[in-house]
């Protein structure tokens, strides 16, 4: 049950990315690139916790 509820999820998730692609593929671009660099910050703050710990 639990996997067809997640499932259903997914399929909203994307149908809404695909519809807010076409309608404003800038500010998609924009957010994609901002969750990259979130990420980027967050990889580059555990490599640096890591280091520290040694």
């Amino acid at each position: 049950m639990n996997k067809v509820v997640q499932k259903i999820g997914m399929f909203v998730l994307v149908t809404f990315a695909i519809i807010a692609l076409i309608r404003e593929p800038e500010t998609v671009a924009a957010f994609v690139t901002s969750i990259g660099a979130a990420l980027q910050t967050i990889v580059n703050a555990i490599g640096q916790l890591f280091q520290s710990v040694q």
